[in-house]
């Protein structure tokens, strides 16, 4: 069962550690929660595999395999065997197929939606209980992305951010 879901992805867990928070009082009690910065932010989330599997063609088959991704399975009939390079892209996971070696001309991204524009993927990791996704970022502005009248709250685990969401109201309910 998953810790909660953040922007559509499932996540296993997520611990945060933001360092030098900046919270004037006059902009958090007038302008809706505008002008939270964190002068550090690094962030560890943890998706289970199925994030990447879940995306793969019907009839393959994923694995960990030491600090990699492997695929195997048929796809129209014929045998497919190979590992899945998975690189950071600012904020966008991709995925790559591999076969002997040789990087596939096609693949797949897994964007990570509603992170703040200054928080980057700085390492993705392949452990034992799914992808680790760390984080990493300065002078984060962690509030609302709009004004707070046309503003519903976003999903990230029970989050703090808003964003307008069609039939929810400014309260997230």
């Amino acid at each position: 069962m998953a810790a909660c879901q953040a922007g559509g992805l499932e996540l296993l867990g997520l611990t945060a550690s933001l360092s030098r928070v900046r919270a004037p009082l006059r902009l958090l009690t007038t302008d809706g929660g505008r002008g939270v910065v964190a002068g550090q932010v690094r962030a560890v989330a943890t998706f289970p595999l199925s994030a990447v599997g879940d995306r793969l063609p019907p009839g393959l088959i994923l694995r960990r395999q030491g600090t990699e991704l492997a695929v195997s399975g048929f796809v129209l009939l014929m045998p497919v065997s190979g590992t899945l390079a998975i690189r950071a892209d600012r904020q966008r996971i991709c995925v790559v197929p591999k076969v002997l070696g040789v990087p596939s001309l096609v693949g797949f991204v897994i964007a990570l939606p509603d992170l703040p524009p200054r928080l980057t993927i700085d390492t993705l990791d392949v452990t034992d209980t799914g992808l680790e996704v760390t984080m990493r970022g300065e002078d984060v502005d962690l509030g609302p992305t709009e004004p707070a009248g046309a503003a519903g709250r976003l999903r990230w685990c029970g989050g703090s951010r808003w964003r307008r969401e069609s039939g929810t109201s400014p309260t997230g309910h």
